[in-house]
């Protein structure tokens, strides 16, 4: 009897083991997701800033036309038109707005439903001619908030 009660222990403290083992790896898995996503957004926003420069270069605009108004933090995406043919060439200000991602699998502040990714790039001029880009995306996942930052300086090669 003494042997079946061990032998019953032994099983239960083992499949307990494995299923807090899978728990934690779907958990981890989740999270590696969350931060792939995140980092390519992250890379997305200063990209789109980057596509704006050379924008300004090819309108034959000042190279930073539109880029100056950042420094508290402003929202961007590919869905929206930026730029000096625009009635306000001027970037939205950051407010904590949510990104939305479309049936096709498109992340924007416009249409779609709305995910736990926010976006905020901020633009800085340390010198002439430099613009410093400070990319981020925050989320929360189970009450935590996680952020993923990148930055990237651009340069009036002109």
């Amino acid at each position: 009897m003494l042997e079946v009660i061990g032998a019953i222990f032994i099983l239960t403290v083992g499949i307990g083991a494995a299923f807090s083992l899978i728990s934690q790896t779907l958990s981890t898995a989740s999270l590696a997701k969350e931060k792939l996503i995140a980092s390519y957004l992250v890379q997305e926003g200063i990209e789109i800033i980057r596509n704006m420069r050379d924008g300004n270069f090819l309108e034959g605009e000042a190279w930073d036309e539109g880029l100056t108004n950042c420094s508290g933090g402003c929202i961007v995406d590919y869905n929206h038109s930026y730029g000096p043919n625009q009635e306000d060439p001027n970037l939205p200000a950051y407010s904590g707005q949510y990104l939305n991602i479309d049936s096709n699998g498109f992340y924007s502040h416009s249409s779609g439903i709305q995910t736990n990714f926010q976006r905020k790039v901020t633009i800085t001029e340390p010198e002439a001619n430099t613009l410093r880009i400070l990319s981020e995306v925050f989320w929360q996942e189970k009450g935590r908030t996680h952020s993923f930052k990148a930055m990237e300086e651009l340069r009036n090669w002109k």
